[in-house]
């Protein structure tokens, strides 16, 4: 299982003394890999009506929900709700 870290926290817990340690053993490239590593964003994303697969157009306006779990009727494009699942991508 993957291990997510706080790169600036690691880099600011980090002395002079062991990053200049670090450089003298050839690390430079290590610690510049850690500053410059992608973040990840951990939190999903609700999935919005416009975007679920549940969401069917009704009348070219309106989107109807035809979640089996959920029977929200008519709803909003931006309206989510926690049962929701993203359309699949083409």
């Amino acid at each position: 299982m993957p291990r997510y870290i706080d790169a600036d926290a690691l880099l600011k817990r980090s002395s002079n003394n062991a990053l200049l340690d670090a450089e003298l053993c050839g690390w430079n490239d290590f610690v510049d890999i850690i500053g410059d590593a992608p973040t990840l964003d951990l939190v999903p994303r609700p999935v919005i009506c416009g975007e679920c697969k549940y969401a069917k157009k009704y009348q070219k306006v309106y989107l109807m929900c035809l979640n089996p779990d959920k029977q929200c009727g008519f709803v909003n494009n931006d309206f989510y709700c926690a049962n929701g699942k993203r359309k699949e991508q083409k």
